[in-house]
């Protein structure tokens, strides 16, 4: 989805949250450029990775070097599940790409809380997290091995 068609996503399934109390995570993959840079991966391949790993529920967005996925049931399994099919549907399995590639892809998850307002919020929350705190994004080896 476009940024503004996705917020528009987002928003509704907030509503939903104050509604009736059902979670949802919003899970950020970084690119970092040097993966582009070094041909190991582009954006839009993460962005097809990422696509193939998700159900048809969950929503997508990429921005920049971000593809934010909206995981509309969301918990800590199908975020672990999310990553695991992301490595999974990378364009190699080769061992040695996987490897290579790992340190250039990392992960941002949030979860709705009580204290969300709106989905421009929950996004500059997301967007800004590189920038505002220390170690927002994890290294996907942390969770994959």
């Amino acid at each position: 989805y476009n940024y503004n068609d996705f917020l528009l996503i987002l928003n509704n399934q907030i509503a939903l949250y104050k509604s009736t109390g059902q979670i949802f995570n919003l899970v950020s993959f970084k690119l970092d450029p040097g993966a582009q840079i070094k041909g190991l991966l582009s954006v839009n391949q993460l962005q097809n990775a990422v696509r193939q790993s998700t159900n048809k529920k969950d929503k997508i967005c990429a921005i920049d070097n971000k593809v934010i996925v909206l995981l509309v049931r969301g918990n800590m399994k199908s975020v672990v599940d999310l990553m695991s099919n992301v490595h999974n549907n990378l364009p190699s399995q080769d061992e040695n790409y996987l490897h290579a590639i790992q340190d250039y892809i990392s992960i941002f998850n949030t979860e709705i809380d009580e204290k969300t307002e709106n989905a421009e919020m929950m996004m500059e929350y997301i967007l800004s997290a590189e920038t505002s705190q220390t170690n927002a994004y994890q290294p996907i080896n942390k969770f994959i091995g």
